[in-house]
């Protein structure tokens, strides 16, 4: 259904993207693409070691279409820090010719349908880049494996040939890539010859669809990142209802509409839930500079006399006893700016960290607080309340608000 959305974001004036499969070697992966690329007629896979010029080119010959890459970990990490914006925005980089003068930048709109055992977050961390919240936002992670057992599929099916269910889904991928090679290009001829016949009333049809996937979702909260998601599934839901209807897809609309929520599900719970991902990795860093590192990167704010001194290398910080009980960290703020934001906006997500309990304002309404450790002198630190770093999973459930 992905591949067959392609030509219709013109037709919506809708954004290209990527949709990215990850998982384990040899459960799959390859065989998601191969079959997809069925749909077109491609018959060579794509491969992320071209160089991002090179994907240019391989864009604008696929302009209106998809393109297919496999084995995310062969490429260079900056160097998909900028193919996952190129191939989402469409455009080309400028550049100038041999006289300097600028050439003409090319526009092009791609969905990308791609496999890894890493995803984006993971391979930008080799050279130590951060992944960004659009980054993730226009590569769209989904598990390889379903979850059921099956590796990438769902159920075991009937053999059309036999009429028995195939043995595995080894036995099922197999007959499945053979007849896709063998009805090449057969799926996306149909569908764009049933389209044209009358692409006013079949657009008009794939708006109303949408409207109705994304009602049904009944979402009550605004959270942008989440919502162009949304959007971008909704395409595809319409698109696939649309063609089950020309006949082409051999699903119910009950059908599609289950595979796509738990597509929407998946992609949610992969990115960390309902809360802006930047968010989330703030959170995240918090905890593991916090609990992770306490006594690598902390020390006791009030030491009884016969307790031990830890020495600390890159001293960020102390923490509070209470009661025999770990109360609280104070961060000092250049600190806490340098390991927690990393360059994130601090005025935005400050006080989202103050707003969601994870850090605790003072009396006179300041995000820092004035405390005094023992034998140090009286200081401004951010202060973190172990309550709130109980559980990284359910604290990336606290966001009540995204930026």
């Amino acid at each position: 259904m992905t591949a067959l959305t392609a030509p219709i974001l013109k037709l919506l004036n809708e954004e290209g993207g990527f949709f990215h499969f990850v998982g384990a070697s040899s459960i799959g992966k390859s065989s998601i693409l191969q079959v997809a690329m069925s749909v077109w007629g491609n018959t060579e896979m794509g491969t992320f070691r071209a160089t991002d010029n090179n994907l240019e080119g391989i864009c604008k010959e696929a302009n209106d279409g998809v393109i297919f890459l496999d084995e995310m970990g062969e490429c260079e990490a900056d160097a998909l820090s900028r193919i996952v914006y190129m191939v989402a925005n469409g455009v080309t980089k400028g550049r100038a010719d041999r006289s300097g003068n600028a050439r003409a930048i090319t526009h092009f709109k791609v969905l990308a349908l791609s496999s890894g055992e890493k995803g984006i977050e993971e391979k930008l961390a080799e050279k130590k880049i951060y992944a960004k919240a659009g980054q993730m936002l226009r590569m769209g992670e989904l598990d390889a494996d379903r979850g059921k057992g099956l590796a990438t599929f769902d159920v075991i099916n009937i053999n059309p040939d036999t009429e028995e269910k195939f043995k595995n889904g080894a036995e099922q991928a197999e007959y499945l890539k053979y007849h896709s090679r063998e009805n090449s290009g057969v799926i996306i001829d149909s569908f764009i010859t049933e389209l044209v016949k009358d692409p006013d009333t079949y657009i008009r049809g794939i708006k109303s669809l949408k409207d109705e996937w994304i009602k049904q979702l009944n979402r009550t909260t605004v959270q942008p990142e989440i919502d162009r998601m949304i959007k971008k599934l909704s395409t595809i839901y319409a698109t696939g209802v649309t063609a089950s209807v020309m006949g082409i897809l051999p699903y119910k609309k009950e059908e599609i509409l289950e595979y796509l929520n738990s597509i929407f599900e998946n992609w949610l719970n992969r990115r960390g839930g309902d809360v802006s991902y930047e968010l989330n990795s703030i959170i995240k860093d918090l905890y593991k500079l916090c609990i992770f590192q306490q006594h690598a990167r902390f020390t006791n704010a009030y030491p009884k006399d016969d307790e031990r001194y830890n020495l600390v290398k890159d001293h960020v910080g102390f923490y509070k006893m209470e009661n025999e009980e770990l109360k609280e960290f104070w961060l000092r703020p250049r600190a806490f700016d340098n390991e927690v934001l990393k360059g994130r906006d601090k005025r935005a997500f400050i006080s989202l960290l103050v707003k969601n309990n994870f850090i605790i304002q003072g009396n006179d309404k300041k995000h820092t607080q004035i405390k005094r450790p023992k034998n140090e002198p009286s200081q401004r630190f951010y202060i973190v309340p172990v309550d709130a770093l109980l559980d990284e999973v359910e604290l990336t459930k606290k966001s009540k608000n995204s930026y």
